[in-house]
């Protein structure tokens, strides 16, 4: 769909149809800028309809694909209600260099800022006081909603074969209303088809990277998202905090064992894609230490329901082989409806308050069993090092 007034094509500065300042087509108003960061910047336009539109601006680097529209176009070829539409998109040279532009719907706001905002409301009336706990939960209801809206967007992609291997609170936008959300920054994301080639494990931000990447598998798929959309339950559940905040790729990966418990040879063959090599057979065991799972309570999480904890439980299960489709979770959430849970107080303070988890973190190799397991510390740092991503 191209709007009045817009071009879908490279157009010079200066153009007729361009204004330079914002990169705006006429018949366009800015009305406010809504975000910036690393991408570029956001706009919240108008058209003489006074229809409200989101213009996103990012710098093409000259070697770079323009991958971020070719993805958001493919995922939004067929309208789905849980993935942001794309209305058009178009580049223009300003100077020396040039710029991407793509509008989208507008939304209100993206669920990190959803969660955030909860917890400050809370908070004005006194309510974060009965929890507890100064980062207060969404409603049940809320983050059922939510969750299946996220799973049904990535049911929609992943027919496509799109792996976003971005997704997170940012990259989800809601209308907090209606509680409707939109898998959206398909700056990411890939066409990965069975027995396609490896592709590049250093994506997905560090909160939300499935363990088939921590451990620098290059033969991932679809599965990584819903390990993804996991934590991101999780964290609605935990009051906008990340259940699993590493500091680096291999604290990541501690965080994860620590909670979840010790993996087992077959869920490490499958998150590598291979057996064991006589090489690598001994960075293995410290993934294999013992290790029983601990209730998610004792990171300070509100007490779950059943239904919760069983739906939080398979989207983070280890082994991507095992773990659900997002079409399965989907049904997994209808079955496992049994109404409002009972949550409980928690008296655990609180964590550190939400980091950035894009941090470029090129750790240098650690031993996993020396963070789990300190009083086994070995004596030789080369046989248990894990190789961390690049």
């Amino acid at each position: 769909m191209v709007l009045p007034g817009i071009k879908s094509s490279t157009s010079p500065v200066g153009g007729p149809d361009i204004i330079p300042q914002f990169g705006v087509t006429k018949g366009m108003k800015v009305l406010v800028q809504l975000g910036s960061g690393s991408f570029g910047r956001v706009y919240k336009v108008q058209n003489e309809a006074e229809e409200v539109f989101a213009l996103k601006k990012s710098k093409l680097n000259p070697k770079q694909i323009e991958r971020e529209a070719e993805m958001t176009s493919l995922a939004s070829r067929d309208a789905h209600p849980n993935v942001i539409l794309l209305h058009a998109q178009f580049s223009v040279q300003e100077g020396n260099d040039k710029y991407q532009y793509l509008l989208i719907e507008c939304m209100e706001m993206n669920l990190g800022q959803l969660m955030s905002r909860h917890s400050e409301t809370m908070a004005e009336f006194g309510q974060d006081k009965a929890w507890g706990r100064a980062h207060v939960p969404l409603p049940h209801d809320v983050s059922n909603k939510l969750l299946h809206g996220i799973l049904s967007g990535l049911t929609h992609i992943h027919s496509l074969f799109i792996t976003h291997r971005d997704l997170k609170p940012a990259n989800v936008l809601v209308h907090a209303r209606n509680r409707v959300a939109k898998i959206c920054d398909f700056g990411s994301a890939k066409v990965i088809k069975p027995n396609d080639a490896g592709s590049s494990t250093y994506i997905v931000s560090r909160f939300y990277r499935a363990p088939e990447l921590l451990l620098d598998s290059t033969r991932y798929d679809q599965k990584i998202d819903v390990w993804s959309a996991g934590c991101i339950f999780g964290e609605m559940l935990n009051g906008g905090m990340p259940i699993f905040p590493g500091q680096n790729s291999v604290d990541q990966l501690v965080q994860i064992i620590l909670q979840k418990g010790s993996m087992t040879m077959t869920d490490v063959e499958s998150c590598v894609g291979m057996p064991p090599t006589p090489e690598n057979r001994a960075a293995w065991q410290s993934l294999l230490q013992p290790r029983p799972a601990q209730p998610w309570s004792a990171r300070g999480m509100p007490l779950l329901s059943e239904s919760d904890e069983r739906l939080l439980n398979s989207l983070l299960m280890y082994n991507p082989d095992t773990r659900p489709s997002a079409d399965e979770a989907c049904s997994m959430m209808v079955s496992h409806a049994s109404g409002a849970p009972t949550r409980k107080a928690s008296t655990t303070p609180p964590r550190q308050p939400r980091v950035s988890s894009m941090r470029r973190d090129r750790d240098p190799k650690t031993q996993i069993l020396d963070r789990i397991l300190p009083q086994q510390r070995s004596r030789s740092r080369e046989p248990h090092s894990i190789r961390t991503t690049k």
